[in-house]
């Protein structure tokens, strides 16, 4: 009997550190506006920004969880929609070691630098919005920045810190439950870190898109496509200088099969921020430009140039006041003023 009591305790304890060793954190973001916008007319207004739901999990030493769910309000010329929801990252990740790492799900494909760094946790981001070529696609922006699939990656490999983001996804011509082609997209992401927060980035992606897919932008492809979007990334963020960097550059390349043309399209942007430190506020500026073929068949063509003058205050560093002045000029708008605030927080 004494061995079934002893077994039973062993049992116990090996149940006990297993519940104890997963640890699961429920975070969230949040954000709400207020905007005053001059073009060809004037209006004010209060915007409620996306809510962010961010859960890890540590599952073992090597298996581990990230579910990104994102709740927020959509609109179109017609009507309200009201509130939806968007899973926007559920990966599984399998962590062999630090230069090889295998995740599967949803996830940020691992394009450029701001893609993976920041996305929908707007309190993390140094702006209000993103700049237009790393914008969400139906914001106008120019690049598939999610995908299903795997992924393979490692850091720290050598001196350099060098990194590898390796990614075969659905592509394009899918959804969340279906992919409508045989092929599947690729994009491979190679990053060193010389120096302390000092990172560059080449990467790049490739799809094939089949005949009448409907992209994000609700444009109905009538050839099929071979999609190439190319990019060279440098960062300098968190570190112990008080400036902050971030400049990219993409070239995307659209070649529509059936009729043997090809669409140029290129995105860039640079932000520059300098931190004072002693009272927690970052003055910024950033130019953005995204130009956009007129034959491209994925992107409808509304080419963009931005120049922003910003402030950031960190109340707490998961609490943020954000104040933008921003100038655009569109190819269908010719120019727009914008005055922004920006209360953002994480808990």
């Amino acid at each position: 009997m004494r061995n079934y009591y002893f077994i039973l305790i062993i049992l116990l304890e090996m149940f006990t550190t297993t519940l104890t060793a997963q640890k699961t954190q429920i975070k969230g973001f949040i954000n709400v506006d207020a905007s005053a916008v001059f073009d060809t007319t004037y209006r004010n207004q209060f915007t409620l920004g996306q809510f962010d739901l961010f859960i890890t999990s540590q599952v073992s030493n090597k298996i581990s969880f990230i579910g990104e769910t994102i709740f927020k309000y959509e609109t179109n010329d017609k009507h309200d929609d009201g509130f939806e929801i968007g899973i926007e990252r559920a990966i599984v990740n399998y962590k062999l070691k630090d230069y090889f790492n295998l995740s599967a799900g949803k996830f940020y494909t691992p394009l450029g630098y701001w893609n993976n760094v920041f996305h929908h946790g707007i309190v993390l981001q140094p702006t209000i919005t993103n700049p237009k070529v790393v914008n969400e696609t139906a914001n106008g922006g120019g690049l598939p920045l999610e995908d299903i699939g795997v992924q393979f990656n490692g850091d720290g490999i050598t001196k350099l810190k060098l990194g590898y983001n390796l990614m075969i996804g659905n592509g394009i011509s899918s959804n969340p439950i279906e992919d409508f082609n045989n092929s599947k997209s690729v994009c491979l992401n190679i990053h060193v870190e010389p120096k302390e927060n000092l990172n560059f980035h080449i990467s790049g992606y490739f799809d094939n898109i089949s005949k009448g897919t409907t992209t994000v932008q609700n444009i109905i492809t009538t050839q099929n496509i071979n999609l190439q979007i190319l990019n060279a990334s440098i960062a300098y963020w968190d570190g112990e200088l008080p400036i902050e960097l971030i400049g990219e550059y993409f070239n995307l390349k659209t070649i529509m099969l059936d009729s043997n043309t090809t669409a140029y399209s290129n995105g860039y942007f640079i932000y520059f921020g300098y931190k004072i430190k002693k009272i927690n506020l970052t003055p910024y500026m950033y130019y953005d430009r995204l130009i956009l073929a007129n034959n491209d068949q994925l992107f409808f063509p509304n080419s963009t140039t931005s120049y922003v003058l910003g402030l950031r205050y960190a109340i707490q560093p998961l609490c943020v006041l954000k104040l933008e002045y921003k100038y655009s000029e569109t190819k269908i708008l010719n120019y727009q003023n914008r005055i922004e605030l920006q209360f953002a927080i994480g808990f």
